[in-house]
C-alpha cells in the first residue's frame, strides 16, 4: 500500500488532468483499496470538485458509457 502513490495519481490530480482537458466526465476505477462504503468514497473523492466541474463517478463492475463524438468532426 505504501508504493501506490508511487505509480497512481491521486483523485485531486486526475481531476485537474481532466478539467485541463474539458472532458465531460471524469469516471474513477481501479481503486486500491476497494472503496466499500459511502464514507470511503466521498472521503476518496475530497477535493475532486474544488479541481474539476464536470461530472465525476466511481466505477463499478458493469457499468457501461455510451462515448459521442466531438460535433463536427469527419470520418
Amino acid at each position: 500500500m505504501i508504493d501506490i502513490p508511487d505509480y497512481h495519481l491521486t483523485p485531486v490530480q486526475a481531476a485537474q488532468i481532466a478539467q485541463e482537458a474539458a472532458v465531460k466526465k471524469l469516471v474513477f476505477y481501479h481503486i486500491v483499496p476497494p472503496l466499500t462504503n459511502f464514507m470511503l468514497k466521498r472521503r476518496y473523492l475530497e477535493g475532486v470538485s474544488d479541481a474539476y466541474d464536470g461530472d465525476v463517478e466511481v466505477g463499478e463492475d458493469g457499468m457501461e458509457f455510451k462515448l459521442e463524438p466531438k460535433q463536427g468532426t469527419t470520418k
